[in-house]
């Protein structure tokens, strides 16, 4: 805007103005002192007048019409994406639940990175961030460098927001994609009384952890062994007061009545505790697959009395 070009003026100018960006958001850091526009509405009044017609068909992000998904819902949806051509597809759940998304390329060379926005404004990984906290108050988006991008979010209402797709950092710059979407409750409660045995199966993988409600009726103590179908797998697990993010180290785990708090997070295929109750107890199972695997799991559980325990 000073007579010259400059990729860290004039560069970021129109960057800034593609993303939708207006006022002191537009100009801030950005204008050469000898610049011969210095508001937002001359520059892009001046922007506006030498941008060709059909600059934003061919800028497009490529997003489809808003989707509705409701509990107990699953569904797929198909796209591509390019290094000019993120996309930001509207979703709205309705209900409280589970919301799991996986999205995988039609080539394993290419890196998907995703998260959910709450608008289909600019979103990167680095400067951009405009990622939803679900009701856990965890930032919901995914960067690893992997061929695909798995998504967990756990939601108390209805909600609307945006499924942002890019391409991260890979060679491949252009391909296909596949998500697949699902919204559902958690795993449903299991009450436990003394002298009670049984058995949980699940699925789990690296992105979406399991709660399971449990109710220990009675003084006793509470045995859990957990074990994969994959003995790739690493499994952490432990007892926690209310459902939390998909994130170990983020979990609110209880104590027992002797003050020991209930969780296991050693390098194991397995995981498995024990816990002392003196009177009833209410509280969810974590069961977290700490190794970037994927597989169904067993868990056998035992509750007995206290007296039997000390005999």
């Amino acid at each position: 805007m000073d007579g010259e070009y400059s990729a860290l003026t004039d560069g970021l100018l129109l960057l800034r103005y593609l993303f939708d960006l207006t006022g002191q958001n537009l100009i801030s850091d950005v204008l050469s002192p000898a610049a011969a526009r210095t508001s937002s509405e001359a520059i892009t009044q001046h922007i506006e007048r030498h941008m060709p017609a059909d600059v934003f068909d061919n800028l497009q992000d490529n997003s489809v019409e808003s989707i509705t998904i409701a509990l107990d819902q699953e569904g797929e949806i198909s796209g591509t994406v390019d290094d000019d051509n993120s996309n930001f597809i509207k979703m709205n759940t309705i209900g409280a639940g589970k919301f799991t998304i996986e999205i995988t390329p039609d080539n394993n060379e290419l890196d998907i990175d995703c998260g959910l926005t709450a608008t289909n404004g600019p979103s990167d990984f680095f400067g951009q961030k405009n990622f939803i906290f679900d009701d856990n108050d965890a930032e919901i988006y995914n960067d690893l460098y992997d061929s695909d991008c798995k998504l967990t979010a756990r939601f108390t209402d209805d909600r609307e927001f945006y499924l942002f797709v890019v391409i991260g950092d890979t060679p491949v710059t252009s391909g296909s994609y596949t998500v697949k979407y699902s919204f559902g409750v958690e795993s449903g409660e299991y009450i436990v009384t003394l002298g009670d045995e049984g058995e949980i199966q699940g699925d789990a993988d690296y992105y979406n952890s399991d709660f399971i409600k449990m109710n220990a009726i009675g003084a006793g103590q509470l045995t859990i062994e957990i074990t994969p179908d994959n003995y790739q797998v690493d499994i952490d697990c432990g007892l926690t007061s209310a459902i939390g993010p998909s994130n170990f180290g983020a979990v609110n785990f209880i104590t027992d009545d002797n003050n020991i708090e209930i969780l296991n997070d050693s390098d194991d295929s397995n995981c498995g505790f024990t816990a002392t109750f003196v009177d009833d107890r209410e509280f969810y199972l974590f069961v977290d697959f700490a190794s970037e695997e994927s597989g169904s799991y067993g868990i056998s559980y035992a509750y007995n009395p206290l007296a039997q325990i000390t005999d």
